[in-house]
């Protein structure tokens, strides 16, 4: 390999490099996306620059060390580039935490330890000076250079395959250019290698620098021209993400294999510390023991593709939670697994609970206007009638004086005298010191003693259902002694009964 030409190549491409690296990593909405691609255009520079000191380096020492990080940079690059344009496609099998994502991290590293322990083995470099001189690996490239350069032509595949599935999922033609340019521009540094590699090019200088260039001259334009890292579209991974219902997911054997961060927060733990674990251990971190296995149980019986099942339950630190439950069934007759769905109930059942104590308070307030309605209505008949009484008493003190017997009348009396052949009710008012003093006076059967001390209790009442309330003297009671006044009964069983009525003077 002509060392000059590579050396004029990469010259070109590492300042275009590195101005894309800038430009993407100085963006103010930087995302994961982005950091994979300055990433991924980062370790193009240690690639080129080892190039050009394994080639260029006047000391043996430079030239070994260009060596070194060139290889290494070659190592990187594959799965940097898959895990890339799996990002860019949106594709969530190759995310942190998944097996793929494991695999695609895994063999490099392996390829990685291989090549620094080369001077135990000696199965990368069969001839390590050749290397040096810039040869055709095929002159010294050992079993595990050649392990990782088939490494390289999967993940590549696999990267342009991403690319290729992006542009078939685009929905509008925007996404479709998006993608078609992106695809363009790693397809050309790729083509290059595979071909100075497989040694199919006409002569022997690597054209990579320069493809690598012109790569990020054609994402420069797609930037700008298409929006290349702008956001992709929405995917069922993002929907996912930012759901508040926390998710879990898990296997038919109810082994978590993923949550979102809601569930994190539900459970007060990185989702790394949830994969792996049962279901009945991942639901005992907030519940009781009990319930968990009663809930663990009941996973581990769901049908394949049985409907989703729900129910609620209460964690220790008193938040509720509604679940809904389902097993997803695959093509066979086996589920692909079972997914847990938790939506925090907790506030909504707090404003039931006051609602309900609400609720109480309404009832006794009605209560208590229809008890005051009920006991208003004879309050009002008892006043009309002592203000008529009143008008009446005036009359008859004007025709008769203050110690005449006045005309028979206040309802109890002839009600007790009902069916006596003799029946009498006298009412004599009279004046004493201060006080105007009434008494109603009948020959009736009296009143027993047991009932005398409860006569002016509320409700008391000795007659049927349909003939009083029991409220009438209780309530005359109250009245006469928020007058200041007296109201007193003395009666004998068969000697009849006598109410007497004191009350102040105006101005007494």
């Amino acid at each position: 390999m002509d060392p000059h030409a590579f050396v004029i190549q990469s010259a070109i491409a590492v300042p275009v490099i590195l101005g894309l690296v800038l430009y993407t990593f100085t963006r103010w909405d930087r995302t994961p996306l982005h950091r994979m691609i300055v990433a991924l255009l980062a370790s193009l520079i240690p690639w080129l620059l080892g190039m050009v000191l394994k080639l260029a380096a006047g000391d043996p020492a430079w030239r070994l060390f260009g060596l070194h990080l060139e290889q290494l940079a070659v190592i990187a690059m594959p799965p940097l580039f898959l895990l890339t344009m799996g990002q860019f496609a949106r594709l969530s099998g190759l995310e942190p935490g998944r097996p793929l994502f494991a695999v695609v991290v895994a063999v490099p590293t392996v390829i990685t330890a291989l090549y620094l322990s080369d001077a135990w083995h000696g199965l990368f470099y069969t001839n390590a000076a050749a290397a040096l001189t810039g040869a055709h690996p095929q002159e010294w490239g050992g079993p595990i250079y050649w392990s990782g350069q088939v490494m390289a032509a999967i993940f590549s595949g696999s990267a342009l395959s991403c690319l290729a599935l992006a542009v078939w999922r685009g929905r509008t033609p925007g996404e479709k250019r998006r993608s078609l340019m992106v695809l363009a521009a790693v397809f050309l540094p790729c083509l290059a290698h595979v071909f100075y590699v497989a040694g199919l090019q006409p002569f022997e200088e690597s054209l990579v620098p320069l493809t690598l260039g012109l790569t990020a001259v054609l994402f420069v334009y797609g930037v700008e021209a298409y929006g290349v890292l702008e956001a992709q579209p929405i995917v069922r991974n993002d929907v996912i993400e930012h759901l508040r219902d926390s998710l879990v997911i898990a296997n038919p054997s109810g082994v978590v294999l993923d949550t979102n961060p809601a569930a994190e927060a539900t459970f007060g733990c990185d989702r790394r510390a949830l994969r792996g674990r049962s279901l009945e251990e991942v639901l005992a971190r907030i519940t009781a023991a009990d319930d968990a296995h009663a809930l663990g149980e009941r996973i581990a019986g769901l049908a394949p593709g049985e409907g989703q099942a729900g129910g609620e339950i209460v964690a220790r630190d008193g938040r509720s939670f509604e679940l809904t439950i389902a097993s997803v069934k695959a093509k066979g007759s086996q589920p692909a697994g079972v997914f847990l769905s938790m939506r925090d109930r907790t506030a909504q059942r707090r404003n039931e609970r006051l609602l309900r104590e609400r609720q109480k308070l309404e009832s006794v307030g009605i209560l208590a206007a229809g008890v005051a309605h009920e006991v208003n209505n004879p309050l009002a008949f008892v006043r009309a009638n002592l203000v008529h009484l009143q008008s009446l008493a005036t009359e008859v003190e004007k025709l008769v004086g203050p110690d005449d017997t006045g005309p028979s009348a206040f309802l109890n009396g002839k009600q007790a005298l009902s069916g006596i052949p003799d029946a009498r009710i006298v009412a004599q008012t009279s004046l004493g010191e201060g006080v105007a003093i009434v008494r109603v006076t009948d020959n009736g059967p009296g009143i027993a003693a047991a009932d005398l001390q409860h006569i002016f209790d509320p409700f008391f009442t000795t007659r049927g259902p349909d003939e009083g309330t029991g409220l009438g003297l209780s309530i005359a009671f109250d009245i006469v002694r928020e007058h200041g006044g007296v109201l007193e009964v003395d009666s004998e069983v068969g000697n009849g009964t006598c109410f007497s009525l004191r009350l102040p003077l105006a101005g007494a």
